[in-house]
């Protein structure tokens, strides 16, 4: 006895419907895509005058120029702005002593050098002081020469003979400050730099 087995079918192949769908798709485009490409050639007189008046309308107008020779030049570049400036180094100038003022050598604006005579004061009153103090100073290192002659003699006392070397200190000292007096009498310049303000 043998066993039949019913034949197996082989089942017929059918696109299913969202194939055949993407194949009409595909056709569609296919034909639309092959008639923009041609024109009918009784129409081709047609497409030459619409090509003349789209070439009319996409001419270039020329644009004028100037032309010159190639020649070489400085270049001058400038920035402007507002911004806060400070600078290095900045003094207020003042005179270190009274009196009348003879002469103002600076005004704003001026480039000054370090040492440089910004004003000048009277100095008469100043040098009579100095002369004053010298003369003095004079006297008394003649009297402390005569001292100290005598102290070595031992004809005058020990303590007079100091006193006299104190006054002498005591006058060059004055001397001194008068001649620094007078040296204020000209206003200089600590730094070169610009008068700001005066």
């Amino acid at each position: 006895m043998s066993l039949l087995k019913p034949h197996a079918s082989v089942p017929e192949h059918r696109p299913s419907v969202p194939r055949r769908s993407a194949l009409a798709m595909l056709l569609i485009a296919s034909v639309i895509s092959l008639a923009a490409c041609g024109g009918r050639p009784d129409s081709a007189g047609g497409n030459q005058a619409g090509k003349e008046d789209a070439s009319k309308e996409k001419e270039i107008k020329p644009v004028p120029v100037e032309v010159a020779m190639a020649e070489r030049r400085s270049i001058a570049a400038s920035y402007t702005s507002t911004a806060a400036l400070e600078a290095p180094n900045e003094a207020m100038i003042v005179a270190k002593t009274s009196g009348v003022l003879l002469q103002l050598k600076a005004e704003e604006g001026d480039l000054v050098r370090a040492g440089q005579t910004l004003a000048k004061i009277d100095p008469e009153r100043a040098r009579l002081e100095v002369a004053r103090s010298e003369a003095a100073l004079r006297k008394l290192e003649a009297e402390a020469s005569r001292s100290r002659e005598l102290f070595e003699r031992k004809l005058i006392a020990a303590d007079a003979n100091e006193r006299i070397r104190f006054d002498v200190a005591t006058q060059r000292a004055a001397y001194n400050l008068a001649k620094l007096e007078l040296s204020y009498t000209d206003v200089v310049a600590p730094f070169a730099g610009v008068i700001a303000q005066r």
